[in-house]
């Protein structure tokens, strides 16, 4: 029984690494709709969150708090991957992009952490739940290069 959050959070993250292997860069202009880079100091992640089928006879309440947590934490990770992969994508020349990834997103994830959901859509039909997260800071993206150059050399 404890066990379903964890089987849940590794299914929303399986199917996030599917979904960023077709390469979702970052828009580079102000945003516009619900996901990308709005200025130099915040960026817009858009993710759903899914209860799992041994929930879906839950009370209407406790299906929307867990798909949308499941929600933010998938729109968490997805601002970890796309903040690393924006910054590598920067970067011209030979370069270790797993040991690269793995040092920027160990500089990111407290920006990340640190975000707020600007919205959150649940529809109880369907179990799930839309999240928009966005993580706020001064100078993000020159924060996010300039990690990317630092472990670059």
């Amino acid at each position: 029984m404890r066990n379903r959050p964890m089987i849940l959070y590794i299914a929303i993250l399986a199917v996030l690494m599917a979904g960023l292997t077709q390469g979702n860069a970052p828009a580079q202009s102000n945003l516009k709709g619900e996901e990308g880079w709005n200025g130099d100091n915040a960026y817009r992640f858009t993710e759903w969150g899914i209860v799992g089928t041994h929930d879906r006879e839950m009370e209407e309440g406790l299906r929307m708090k867990k798909a949308c947590r499941a929600g933010v934490l998938a729109a968490q990770f997805k601002a970890l991957e796309q903040l690393a992969d924006a910054g590598i994508q920067s970067v011209s020349g030979k370069v270790h992009v797993t040991k690269i990834k793995d040092m920027i997103v160990t500089e990111v994830k407290g920006f990340v952490k640190g975000g707020s959901v600007i919205s959150q859509d649940f529809f109880p039909n369907e179990n799930k739940c839309r999240v928009v997260y966005e993580i706020r800071e001064p100078g993000l993206r020159q924060k996010v290069l300039a990690a990317v150059r630092k472990h670059a050399k």
